[in-house]
């Protein structure tokens, strides 16, 4: 089809609406963006927030209706995290077991208590950004936490492993968020500060 044989009346709409067409156009020139396999982790000031119904329904309110989850909430609460817990995300959250806290030398949990800005550390070891419940999970995925580590997914026809170990409970979907939860610590701890 020539310029020519296109009717006046449809020269002149795309004209008289050139917005569209230059937004096409540069959508198109656009270079595609390339996957990364560790991307840097964010800051949490930028995770979005919930509306006060949606909290309703958060991680937090997830987390505490899991009776085994106990000494994860006490230490979010005290690492400054349960606000994070409420009203950010999406976020993914792979919360140990009070077993798994209760593996832990008596010492080193204490200490943990006694340290917040420690603690935060080590907790953000175990969320990631984004939703990712198990039906998301494509064989082998590595997902950077918010605390700089690797955590390793892997779906079969079992279920979900994470960091090697088959998940406890997955799936459990928040306004902002998926909670799974994990019989072992994702992290070892992070050292404590020399004073």
């Amino acid at each position: 089809m020539s310029p020519d044989s296109i009717p006046r009346s449809s020269v002149g709409r795309l004209l008289a609406r050139p917005l569209p067409l230059l937004t096409a156009l540069l959508f198109l020139a656009a270079p595609l963006p390339h996957a990364q396999d560790e991307p840097p982790p964010l800051p949490l000031d930028d995770l979005s927030r919930t509306t006060e119904s949606q909290q309703m329904d958060s991680l937090l309110r997830v987390a505490k209706a899991v009776p085994d989850l106990k000494i994860f909430l006490e230490l979010a609460r005290g690492a400054g995290l349960e606000q994070t817990l409420r009203i950010q995300g999406p976020l993914t959250v792979f919360a140990p077991t009070d077993a798994a806290f209760r593996d832990l030398p008596s010492h080193e949990l204490d200490a943990l208590r006694r340290d917040p800005p420690r603690c935060r550390k080590f907790l953000l070891q175990h969320m990631v950004r984004l939703r990712y419940p198990s039906n998301f999970i494509v064989g082998e995925m590595k997902l950077p936490s918010l605390g700089m580590t690797l955590i390793m997914l892997k779906k079969d026809h079992a279920g979900l492993k994470v960091n090697d170990r088959r998940a406890v409970k997955v799936d459990l979907v928040a306004a902002n968020g998926t909670l799974h939860v994990v019989d072992r610590l994702l992290a070892p701890l992070p050292p404590a500060d020399q004073k």
